[in-house]
């Protein structure tokens, strides 16, 4: 990863923090809050939570996009892909090697904000 994506991740977090510390900072206006209500993330694979060597349900959940999000208290309606994911792995000699590319049915079928493609940049 370019020092340039790793400054926008860190330029992105603070953003985020910054807004959720204006909702509770001691100079905030009467009813006015930062609103997260329309959060979209692009970007690639590890905005999409592709971890592992595969795009599956337990990484997309625990993927930076998707933990931002929660600590901003709205939900980005994930793709969820269940088990095996795509692409299909296994581990051979303690290497993750691709073993199939049939499509996943994803289990969340709401349109996602979460617009990250793996392996576009």
């Amino acid at each position: 990863m370019g020092m340039r994506n790793v400054s926008l991740m860190v330029i992105c977090a603070l953003s985020v923090r910054a807004g959720l510390w204006a909702q509770d900072g001691p100079n905030v206006e009467e009813g006015k809050k930062a609103d997260f209500s329309r959060l979209v993330v692009a970007g690639d694979s590890l905005t999409a939570g592709y971890q592992n060597s595969q795009l599956i349900f337990s990484g997309q959940i625990h993927g930076y996009a998707n933990v931002i999000a929660s600590r901003a208290g709205v939900g980005l309606n994930l793709p969820l892909l269940p088990a095996p994911g795509f692409p299909q792995v296994s581990i051979v000699d303690g290497f993750a090697v691709a073993t199939g590319i049939q499509p996943v049915a994803r289990e969340n079928n709401q349109q996602t904000r979460d617009v990250a493609v793996p392996g576009f940049t």
